[in-house]
């Protein structure tokens, strides 16, 4: 019982930090999309077929994160181990995003 108590402590006290990560993904798919139809309005076929994927990297990104322990640290006192977990992390979820949108297994979902 205490064992649980202090996971949701611990996660608890990460929440903000992990809710930024999850809702920055999001932010940076869509702010690339605008950059690549140079800053002028994206139509509305390319929103509609990249808004599916967004979920997958979410969900890649944030277990690629709790994979490899990036979350353990504060921030205020990083390590070079630290900075290799996120190195490692980010990556990973590359090499597993890239596989399966090359895969284009997110139409499989559709």
């Amino acid at each position: 019982m205490s064992s649980t108590i202090n996971f949701a402590k611990k996660l608890y006290s990460k929440l903000p930090i992990i809710l930024y990560d999850v809702l920055a993904i999001p932010a940076a798919w869509l702010l690339a999309y605008w950059l690549r139809f140079n800053l002028s309005k994206i139509p509305f076929d390319v929103i509609h077929n990249a808004i599916p994927p967004v979920f997958i990297l979410i969900a890649v990104q944030t277990i690629c994160y709790y994979k490899f322990k990036v979350y353990r640290g504060v921030w205020r006192f990083v390590s070079l181990t630290d900075a290799l977990n996120i190195i490692k992390s980010i990556l990973f979820s590359i090499v597993l995003t890239i596989s399966w949108f090359s895969l284009d297994c997110f139409r499989l979902l559709s």
